[in-house]
């Protein structure tokens, strides 16, 4: 996720596991992500440590905060951008979701739509195994949620990610880690456009 001033914002999911081994860490989450800052001019910082699988990023339209989605505590937190460039502390924007989040994208009003790919389920001898959640839930400006999306019929499998797009911005796309193909959702409003969309 890119900012108006060419800052890129990226999600480490773990900072204990490589990528082969972050699996664990999804069916017993531990807080070892952070979200990092790339600045245009070449330099990283650390904006934010600790964090419960930290996944998808986005920044706010009015590009006053730039939120991740922890997977593993199945939440969205917010991170102020300061004036300066640097960041407040983060903070719980939204939580309890029904799945495990992956994605999200942000509408023109700062509405967010988050996909939830995964639930975990337990079976009768206490084995927990990892089933597809196959949600979209919409969360309004004041962190609360209700799921707008809830598709069993393989229109969408396992929802990883979504983004706006379309002639009027009105089609959110949701690409399907458990597919070949991509669903979409024809929304009554646009959705923002991403740094090089504008």
């Amino acid at each position: 996720t890119h900012d108006a001033d060419g800052n890129l914002y990226v999600s480490v999911t773990s900072t204990k596991r490589d990528f082969s081994r972050v699996f664990e860490e999804v069916m017993n989450p531990e807080p070892n992500g952070a979200l990092v800052c790339l600045r245009a001019n070449g330099s990283s910082e650390l904006v934010a440590d600790g964090l419960w699988l930290a996944n998808g990023t986005a920044i706010s339209p009015d590009e006053e905060a730039v939120y991740v989605l922890q997977s593993g505590a199945r939440d969205c937190i917010r991170v102020p951008i300061r004036k300066d460039g640097g960041f407040g502390k983060p903070e719980v924007y939204s939580k309890d979701f029904p799945g495990i989040p992956d994605g999200m994208a942000f509408d023109v009003e700062g509405t967010l739509y988050v996909t939830c790919i995964f639930n975990h389920k337990k079976d009768a001898d206490g084995k927990i195994s990892l089933v597809g959640c196959n949600q979209i839930i919409k969360v309004d400006r004041h962190g609360r949620w209700e799921t707008i999306i809830e598709d069993h019929s393989g229109k969408i499998e396992h929802p990883s990610n979504c983004a706006f797009g379309g002639a009027d911005m009105k089609r959110l796309y949701i690409a399907n880690m458990e597919a070949d193909h991509f669903g979409y959702a024809d929304l009554d409003i646009a959705g923002h456009k991403l740094r090089h969309q504008r």
